[in-house]
């Protein structure tokens, strides 16, 4: 296989991995040690500094919930006393831990068996709670190896594949460190959700997934001696986005490809429908149109095939909205990504796409 320019990594994984962005591996260093030299397109394992932890943010509420620890914590704050369990809440705008007011901004728990847990959910690492602009944040401090062991299976199937699984696993561990590298919060460095990337913790780890963690430990994602921000999404519809066409962004190691790969994908194709005045009310409520919706078609494309722009004609006239915004109104799991057609069957609008997700990066049905 010939390599260029573009970014291609193979890792001894047997396929292909497209991913984006980058950060110093001069400040990766900071999070490894002993890290050795990246040549400019591929991989390098590079033992992990288990002593540093992923800080994810896995609530933010202004309700109470209750943090358990089957043997107990250890803490510094005095005024908190050894409980089974405690109660967290927010009075007077302040914390408040088992009916005692705490002055300081944060307060870390850390269990004595290294397992936490919020209602039925359990944690590995310790948790620090912080109050933030009357907000309630909880962040799990976690490693970054068991962090992945949490996220993996949130992400694809424990039983893909091992060589898919652990393409999953080099490509969450660079995005975690990169997000760990650019995190402009205070707090925390990632969220549990898909504004970062998955993470439900110990209750959904996998034997298969743990290992496929296990055998990439410290692997990492590089471009030009930078660690890149490793997108991926569920299926590509047969053909990769490139990162220009998505965010603007023109990377040379993000470009479209070809993914017959992931034609068998469960994902692969989607349809959605939705009734003319059901969607007429919310192109109102969004202030794309003003009157009567009576058609809406596709205006232009990218060079992946996905819609780029939409004609919507009303009885005020025509207007044009981007696609990635009819899909975020409509809602990303019923318009499951912008390559897709569009057409009027009597007073419904029938939806048919190809693929879930914006395309770009690592197409996960794709790989395995």
């Amino acid at each position: 296989m010939k390599h260029s320019n573009k970014f291609y990594a193979v890792l001894s994984l047997g396929i292909l991995l497209f991913f984006s962005s980058c950060a110093s591996l001069k400040e990766t260093s900071r999070f490894y040690s002993n890290t050795v030299e990246i040549k400019s397109s591929g991989a390098s394992k590079t033992p992990i500094d288990k002593a540093v932890p992923i800080r994810v943010l896995i609530l933010k509420t202004t309700n109470t919930f209750v943090l358990t620890g089957e043997k107990g914590f250890v803490f510094s704050e005095p005024s908190i006393f050894s409980a089974a369990e405690y109660l967290i809440k927010i009075e007077n705008e302040k914390l408040s831990i088992n009916d005692n007011i705490i002055t300081a901004e944060c307060i870390t728990f850390s269990p004595v068996s290294n397992v936490f847990a919020l209602g039925k959910k359990k944690y590995r690492g310790s948790l620090t709670v912080c109050l933030e602009n009357g907000n309630i944040l909880a962040i799990n401090n976690v490693e970054l190896e068991k962090y992945l062991y949490g996220v993996l299976p949130a992400e694809v199937s424990p039983n893909w594949d091992m060589e898919a699984l652990k393409a999953q696993a080099v490509a969450a561990r660079s995005f975690a460190v990169r997000q760990k590298l650019k995190t402009k919060d205070s707090h925390y460095d990632l969220d549990s959700t898909v504004k970062s990337q998955v993470y439900n913790g110990l209750n959904i780890e996998h034997s298969n997934t743990n290992k496929a963690v296990d055998t990439t430990a410290g692997l990492v994602l590089s471009y030009n001696g930078e660690v890149v921000e490793a997108f991926f999404h569920a299926n590509s519809g047969g053909r990769t986005a490139d990162s220009a066409e998505v965010w603007g962004n023109d990377l040379p190691y993000l470009r479209s490809v070809d993914d017959p790969y992931c034609y068998s994908g469960a994902h692969y194709k989607w349809t959605f429908e939705i009734d003319r005045e059901a969607f007429t009310t919310l192109l109102k409520d969004k202030g794309t149109i003003s009157g009567d919706l009576q058609s809406i078609s596709v205006y232009d494309r990218t060079n992946s095939g996905r819609v780029k722009t939409l004609m919507c004609r009303d009885t005020n006239g025509e207007t044009a909205i981007k696609a990635t915004s009819l899909r975020n109104f409509l809602g990303v799991d019923k318009i499951r990504s912008t390559n897709f057609t569009v057409e009027a069957r009597g007073d419904t609008f029938h939806f048919e796409g190809l693929g879930w997700g914006h395309g770009v990066g690592l197409s996960q049905e794709g790989a395995q």
